[in-house]
C-alpha cells in the first residue's frame, strides 16, 4: 500500500527519526519521565510495524512540525581521509626535496589527495558516502548561472 507513496514514507521515516533523537535527548533533564515517553514511542513503532503501517509508525500528535536537516552520516570516512591526507603530505614532502616551486606545490598534494580518496574509498566501500559528501561542495549558492 505504502510502496506507490515512497516519498511520504521517506518524510515519516524521517519525522520519527527526530521524535526518537528527541526523546533521547530529553533524558539528560528528565530521565523517568523521558524513559516512560521512549517506551511509549517504542511500544507504539512495534506495533504499527507489526501491522505493516510503515506510513503511520507514530501518531502526527507525537511527530516534530519540521524533523531538520536530514544529516549524513560520515563515519567511515575518516579512514578515507586520512589516507588521502597521508598521499598527499607525502607528495609535498617529495615534492619540496624535489625542489618544486609556485602552483605545482599546491597542484600535486590537491590532485594526489582526490586520486588517494576516489582509490581508498572504492576499497573499502565508501565511494557513495564520498559522492555525497563532494557533491555538497557543488552546490550553487548564489545567483550566479
Amino acid at each position: 500500500m505504502y510502496a506507490t507513496y515512497p516519498g511520504r514514507v521517506t518524510a515519516h521515516g524521517r519525522k520519527v527519526r527526530a521524535a526518537l533523537k528527541d526523546a533521547l535527548g530529553e533524558l539528560v533533564e528528565s530521565r523517568q519521565q523521558s524513559t516512560a515517553d521512549l517506551t511509549r514511542l517504542t511500544l507504539t513503532i512495534a506495533v504499527r510495524q507489526a501491522q505493516a503501517s510503515y506510513g503511520a509508525l507514530l501518531d502526527p500528535a507525537d511527530l516534530p512540525a519540521d524533523p531538520g536537516p536530514e544529516v549524513e552520516d560520515g563515519r567511515g570516512l575518516s579512514k578515507v581521509f586520512t589516507s588521502a591526507a597521508l598521499a598527499a603530505g607525502v607528495g609535498l614532502v617529495l615534492c619540496l626535496s624535489a625542489g618544486v616551486e609556485r602552483a605545482s606545490l599546491l597542484f600535486v598534494p590537491l590532485t594526489l589527495f582526490a586520486i588517494a580518496a576516489v582509490i581508498v574509498a572504492s576499497f573499502t566501500d565508501r565511494l557513495g558516502q564520498l559522492g555525497r559528501v563532494s557533491s555538497t561542495f557543488n552546490r550553487h549558492t548564489g545567483d550566479a548561472p
